[in-house]
């Protein structure tokens, strides 16, 4: 395929599994009740959970060129795990929280 199409076709490969998704979803689902399942949305949840997952990949991502004990690397992992942290108090605080 990359041979004759290029390595771009590759991606074509993922559109007859798209809409295979698509056609099982509308066919098997059954819509839920719009009032029923409405939840609201934890911005300060998902912020706390975006900064964890940012020191944390961050963290793994720098050490290997800086090293474990440079100061970005220490820096990112204090920040990953207290907003990890947060993250858990948030969530059992909140009314509606992104993990339930």
């Amino acid at each position: 395929m990359v041979q004759f199409l290029g390595w771009r076709s590759i991606f074509l490969v993922n559109l007859p599994v798209g809409l295979a998704g698509v056609w099982l979803t509308l066919r098997f689902l059954s819509p839920s009740e719009p009032e029923a399942e409405r939840r609201g949305l934890d911005l300060i949840g998902q912020g706390i959970a975006a900064l964890a997952l940012l020191g944390i990949i961050g963290t793994i991502i720098e050490a290997g060129s800086s090293g474990w004990h440079a100061p970005i690397t220490v820096c990112g992992l204090i920040l990953g795990v207290t907003a990890g942290l947060a993250f858990i108090v948030v969530e059992r605080t909140t009314a509606t929280p992104v993990l339930p």
